[in-house]
């Protein structure tokens, strides 16, 4: 079993494993063994007589040594193809080193020979990775072996100098180096186990971090001092109409007009985000630095322009339409009693023919305010479009055959004109049927209003950039510039019996679908309103 040590306020369980830092401790350990049997082996032939070794008993330290290497080698091959576990590994090299040792200060003589200090290198790097039970087995059977060697000696060879002080001192220092690699090797893992931790808990917060990143709706990109791109994330190639990941490429390559604001947004450092053309996007770009120094990684923020609106545009008309809708409720509850006042003292006997044509002044106008209080309660309602591909020549026919067949609402017909092979229209089919009866409505009674003849055409073709236009051009009398810059403006009217919310009403319809409502003069007699709205 491993040591159970405390980290980090919790208990854990130090375990050899087959991590990278013990397999490092256990090539060196072997790498030491293979050395040190090579060296007995060569100063046994070449200098064995002149240091003492292997006097007493030459076959015997050649056989040991040669046997020591043989054995060396094989746990070699076990470590490389990863047999046995680490602990049993160092186990088993540590006997052999123990016997082996033994059998050689035996075969030079006893203790004197000096070979058995070269049990302290092998029990100090053993007890690096066991555990403190197996390496304090390992020095007491080191400090036996010896004690048994020189007992052995004494039964067989009866030799007066054998020195039982020498390896009780030798026992002492095995013991002493022992625990001292303990203490270092315990120090060891429990600093490898921290940062293995801290590693696992970096890797989840970077992997965190890229799931965040890439989960935005906002497109982000790093770019460093060079303009080359370091990541971004599916947003943001989603945005720039890239198949594949970019990083690595300039940012130039990718979008030189991107690149060119980033260069501008470097000399001057202005916060004002910015509106970059990209295809048939208009993307919202945000620059941020990271760190202070100006060769720091830069971050890109991008975002659609055409999403941005809506969402704003549809905040934008809940938050009006719920203050119109308090302010409406509060006029219609003293309008009914207006209203009905003036109806019951039209309908009095004592009422003089002036003073008739009094209450029908106030019913007129309370008529008027009541249908404003409906205007403003109608943009109180969930404007929330659910925009689908409409195909414009059979809806516009469709329009048509409604709006002039309405009853006492009913329009003169529009003429249709739409451009062969027109792509689908993207947008709320009730929304774009409100728009284009107000327009046509608007149309017929501006023209009606200077007794004129008028006509309506509703004309559709292909725009740029992936868009479609939507004309209805009337042959009316042309609008002054002064109106032209405030009819868009809730409550203006230039009539008597207007509200002043048509086409503020359309305008806000059309940017919730995404789309422009827009004037234009037709270069001569009459109006075109336009809608400028993006293709399915």
């Amino acid at each position: 079993m491993g040591q159970v040590i405390e980290i980090n306020g919790k208990m854990s369980t130090l375990i050899p494993a087959r991590d990278t830092t013990a397999n490092q401790t256990l090539y060196a350990f072997h790498g030491y063994r293979m050395i040190l049997a090579t060296v007995l082996i060569v100063i046994g032939l070449t200098a064995g007589d002149a240091l003492g070794l292997g006097q007493a008993d030459p076959m015997l330290y050649q056989s040991v040594s040669g046997i020591y290497l043989c054995l060396v080698v094989f746990s070699m091959l076990c470590l490389v193809r990863e047999i046995g576990s680490i602990s049993n590994q160092i186990g088993g090299a540590l006997v052999v080193d123990i016997l082996t040792i033994s059998l050689l200060v035996h075969a030079s003589g006893g203790a004197s020979s000096g070979l058995g200090i070269l049990l302290l290198v092998s029990l100090s790097g053993g007890s690096l990775l066991l555990d403190r039970r197996n390496a304090l087995a390992m020095a007491a059977l080191s400090s036996i072996a010896l004690l048994s060697e020189q007992l052995y000696t004494q039964l067989h060879t009866l030799e007066s100098q054998v020195n039982y002080t020498y390896s009780g001192l030798l026992g002492v220092a095995f013991f002493a180096v022992t625990m001292l690699a303990q203490l270092a090797g315990t120090r060891l893992r429990v600093v490898e186990a921290v940062a293995v931790r801290q590693q696992s808990e970096l890797s989840s917060l970077e992997q965190l971090n890229e799931h965040i990143i890439d989960r935005m709706e906002s497109g982000v990109l790093a770019v460093d001092h060079d303009d080359q791109l370091l990541l971004g994330n599916s947003s943001a190639w989603q945005l720039l109409q890239c198949p594949v990941q970019q990083e690595g490429t300039s940012l130039a390559r990718l979008s030189n007009k991107l690149n060119e604001e980033l260069e501008i947004w470097r000399a001057t450092s202005r916060s004002d985000p910015v509106i970059v053309e990209h295809g048939d996007k208009r993307l919202i770009c945000r620059f941020q630095r990271i760190g202070d120094h100006k060769q720091s990684t830069v971050l890109i923020f991008l975002d659609d322009n055409y999403l941005v609106t809506q969402h704003a545009q549809q905040l934008k008309l809940a938050s009006l339409g719920h203050l119109s809708a308090t302010i409406a409720h509060e006029i219609r509850n003293p309008l009914g009693a207006i209203s009905h006042a003036a109806q019951l003292l039209a309908e009095s006997k004592d009422v003089v023919p002036n003073d008739r044509r009094l209450t029908e002044i106030i019913t007129n106008h309370c008529q008027r305010l009541d249908e404003i209080v409906d205007r403003i309660l109608s943009m109180s309602r969930d404007q929330t479009p659910a925009p689908q591909p409409l195909n414009l020549d059979a809806w516009l026919n469709m329009f048509c055959d409604q709006v002039s067949d309405a009853g006492d609402t009913a329009l003169p017909r529009p003429s249709i004109k739409t451009e062969s092979g027109l792509t689908a229209i993207n947008f709320d089919p009730t929304h774009l049927y409100r728009i284009l009866e107000n327009l046509c409505s608007n149309a017929n009674h501006h023209g009606t209003a200077y007794q004129r003849p008028l006509s309506v055409k509703v004309h559709a073709h292909q725009g740029a950039d992936n868009q479609i236009v939507l004309d209805v051009i009337d042959t009316g009398v042309l609008i002054a510039d002064e109106i032209a810059e405030k009819m868009f403006e809730p409550f203006f009217t230039t009539g008597t019996h207007g509200t002043g919310l048509g086409l503020y009403i359309s305008r806000e319809l059309c940017r919730t679908n995404g789309a422009e409502l827009i004037y234009t003069n037709t270069g001569g007699n009459g109006n075109c309103f336009r809608i400028v709205a993006r293709a399915a």
